[in-house]
């Protein structure tokens, strides 16, 4: 096998310890992807669906990051919400994802919206900086804009 695997080098043979390092990386590459498939497998109908036949890993992760934010906002999450999001078959997964996705898609314009507004005006108030994240209820950020608008 060490004579086989000594002839995919061009140059000189190198050592054991280098081959049979060379050789675990497609191994643990492997290992990966099954690891990827064995998440998409138990967790599928969590995952947003992709624009593929798999998930959207990108959107799925966003989607995640938005339910972080919101349990830093609501630092107790009420008992019956806690049920209901736990609950096996409790919840339409398929429409949770979809509304996690169009929420952070609507996150990510207000986010936007925000930058414009530093142009103009000093948005400590309602946000950490441009690009971060709004620190305001969206009805105190309507009076807000309203404020320095009037």
């Amino acid at each position: 096998m060490k004579n086989k695997v000594a002839s995919w080098y061009a140059g000189g043979t190198p050592t054991e310890t280098v081959m049979l390092a060379d050789l675990e990386s497609p191994a643990a590459y492997n290992r990966r992807v099954d690891y990827c498939r064995q998440v998409q497998e138990q967790y599928g109908a969590d995952l947003l669906p992709g624009s593929d036949s798999g998930p959207n890993w990108a959107g799925t992760l966003e989607a995640l990051r938005s339910v972080d934010r919101l349990v830093q906002v609501l630092p107790k999450v009420p008992a019956p919400l806690q049920e209901a999001l736990s609950a096996e078959g409790g919840l339409n997964r398929p429409a949770l994802a979809q509304a996690a996705k169009t929420l952070a898609e609507q996150a990510a314009a207000l986010r936007q919206y925000v930058d414009v507004l530093a142009q103009d005006y000093d948005i400590g108030e309602i946000a950490e900086a441009p690009g971060g994240q709004v620190r305001i209820a969206a009805e105190k950020l309507t009076h807000w804009i309203e404020a320095q608008i009037n």
